[in-house]
């Protein structure tokens, strides 16, 4: 069969080889190298941006090519890496602005107090000598100096077949090690103070960890990167669509891209810190159900099902051998509950570090990602929705749209003394030249066009002729047009161009308008006022910052909100951290995830009026 061919792919400048089978995109064979392409289009062949120079063994172009590439760039091997397939073994060259770059690092930290009782425990024992204890056995004595200092504990046989050895080794001086009440493993010597563990935020486009020392619960270093499923789908419903294509492999392939980001991102942490991998005891994890579901080799296809239920629902804990999570032998790995569809342990997460289910008071809470959250409600009834339309907010669907990386747009500095003005300032992640533009920054730019007139308030960029006479020329010629609208652009040089297309301004009022619309539903469920809102906390995507003013300007919230909006971050691995370091945390968890109500919005006449009505800037 042609699939079981097998050939190589040479890639350039990186030196890397993978084996992959004949036919398969050169998108996804990068991808299986840990190379991310950028494919905004979810590898449709429809953007035009993930293109490689194949120097050796090129397939033959499709029409998507010919029509998009000139004759000459066909001629020296110049391919879509989303279309073209690799039929031979190839040699190619991928060019620095085909590339998604590392993600940049920002800190946040927990919102709220928490009593330090994480499920990994380290008691250094001084083992009395088989003279000073008149016959007495090995596991008694141990277990019984364990009992009296933490309480019982259950040792498997495994470790006791090891006791003599080991008592013998370290002349009666060992660290128990107890996940749970089970005593997982005795290390020779005082390793006591060696205990770590790992939380992560396992996001749709980049994947968050960070390294706390479980005995402290400090924070000791951050790291994050883009996740490489992104290769098999932009999105989650692409990703589920390539399980649906290959039902042998397809989950394998993206749970493999993921667990490798994990590990080296783990990698990465304790290189920082010069500690060894097996001196992590634990990772917790947070994330929507279909990461969460892949994660764990589940596959999620009843997602997507007409109940749209999950597999499981609980919070689970299991080996990180068997996962695949590189630290500790005995460690484990703890994920969190979900609570419905596609609502994952990063809603919870959000619930967690906000402390809303803890609050009488009546508070809102609103991520913008990939899949948009929004919740809203006190310890006394809290409703929940889910959408996956806000994805704009997330770069995703966007021309030039990409997560907070480097050479990503992270803002726009635009003069507020005259409506006519000479130029615009970027602000670019790593102080490089521009590749794409931020969710946040997204947002700023369109509120910034709004007040200059050049956008409408139904979402129309105007044209070059209808603002002469109202704008200065150098903001005026950044206007142009092709054959689908206006677009404006935001930097031109050393031949890349980086402009806001009209598709783009709708993806954000359709991303905006689905999250006003579950607001405005909501406060009618709960028989509130805006007024008895006391706090907004406005949550992103890892490293994706929002100014909460231009937020409310294009209509994301009510006015009126604007002085109760608490920016707060990637609240996905703050609440993952939290459940590391507490297991009352846990058990909060899972009561969340069985009383917060979620809603089927979507089939509500009145959230389809409302959506309607919010489209408008």
């Amino acid at each position: 069969m042609e699939s079981e061919t097998k050939l190589k792919v040479s890639i350039l400048p990186d030196e890397k080889e993978v084996i992959c089978n004949k036919g398969t995109t050169i998108l996804k064979a990068c991808a299986s190298a840990n190379i991310l392409l950028n494919a905004p289009c979810n590898g449709e062949g429809t953007c035009g941006k993930c293109v490689v120079q194949v120097i050796e063994g090129a397939s033959a172009p499709d029409s998507w090519e010919h029509q998009l590439l000139s004759g000459t760039m066909l001629k020296v091997g110049y391919r879509f890496a989303c279309r073209s397939r690799v039929t031979d073994n190839i040699r190619l060259i991928i060019p620095s602005e085909s590339r998604i770059l590392k993600e940049k690092s920002v800190k946040a930290s927990i919102t709220r107090e928490l009593h330090l009782r994480p499920n990994i425990t380290k008691i250094f024992l001084k083992v009395q000598q088989p003279k000073e204890r008149q016959g007495i056995a090995d596991l008694d004595i141990v277990e019984g100096t364990i009992k009296r200092r933490f309480g019982s504990v259950e040792t498997p046989l495994e470790l006791i077949r090891r006791l003599p050895n080991l008592l013998k080794e370290s002349n009666h001086k060992i660290t128990a090690v107890i996940i749970g009440r089970k005593l997982t493993d005795l290390e020779i010597g005082d390793t006591a103070k060696e205990i770590y563990g790992v939380s992560f935020d396992i996001g749709t486009t980049v994947i968050a960890g960070c390294l706390v020392n479980l005995n402290n619960g400090k924070e000791m270093s951050i790291a994050s990167d883009l996740n490489f499923q992104s290769g098999f789908g932009k999105d989650l419903k692409t990703r589920i669509t390539s399980i649906l294509r290959n039902p042998e492999d397809g989950l394998n392939e993206l749970r493999n891209a993921l667990i490798a980001r994990i590990n080296g991102i783990i990698a990465e942490l304790v290189a920082k810190k010069r500690i060894g991998r097996e001196n992590i005891y634990e990772v917790s994890i947070a994330g929507n159900s279909v990461m969460q579901h892949i994660f764990l080799g589940i596959n999620p296809l009843s997602l997507v099902s007409a109940t749209h239920h999950p597999v499981i629902k609980r919070g689970i804990d299991a080996d990180a051998s068997m996962l695949g999570v590189n630290i500790n032998k005995t460690a484990k790995v703890y994920v969190m509950p979900t609570i419905s569809g596609f609502v994952g342990g990063d809603a919870i997460a959000l619930i967690l570090s906000t402390a809303m289910n803890r609050d009488e008071k009546i508070k809102l809470a609103v991520s913008l990602g990939a899949n948009g959250i929004i919740i809203l409600g006190s310890k006394e009834r809290m409703l929940i929705y889910s959408t996956s339309a806000s994805s704009a907010f997330d770069g995703v669907h966007i021309s030039y749209g990409m997560p907070a990386s480097e050479g990503s747009v992270s803002d726009f500095i635009f003069s507020h003394k005259q409506k006519k003005m000479k130029d615009i300032e970027l602000k670019v992640i790593g102080n490089t030249e521009p590749e794409g533009i931020t969710g946040g920054a997204l947002v700023t730019l369109v509120s910034e066009l709004r007040r200059l007139g050049i956008i409408e308030k139904n979402g129309r960029i105007k044209s070059k002729d209808e603002l002469k006479n109202s704008l200065d020329d150098a903001i005026l010629n950044r206007i142009s047009s092709d054959k689908e609208g206006n677009i404006f652009t935001v930097y031109s040089e050393k031949r890349k161009r980086i402009f806001l297309t009209q598709k783009d301004v709708k993806e954000l009022q359709l991303a905006k308008a689905a999250i006003r619309a579950a607001i405005e539903v909501m406060i009618k469920i709960l028989k509130i006022t805006d007024d008895e809102i006391s706090e907004v906390y406005l949550s992103g995507a890892y490293g994706n910052v929002f100014n909460t003013e231009k937020a409310v300007d294009i209509g994301i919230f009510p006015e009126k909100y604007s002085d109760r909006i608490e920016y707060i971050g990637d609240t996905s691995y703050i609440g993952a951290k939290m459940a590391l370091l507490s297991k009352d945390v846990r058990a909060e968890a899972e009561i969340i995830s069985n009383t917060v109500e979620y809603l089927d919005l979507a089939s509500r006449e009145d959230f389809q009026d409302e959506f309607s009505n919010w489209m408008n800037f």
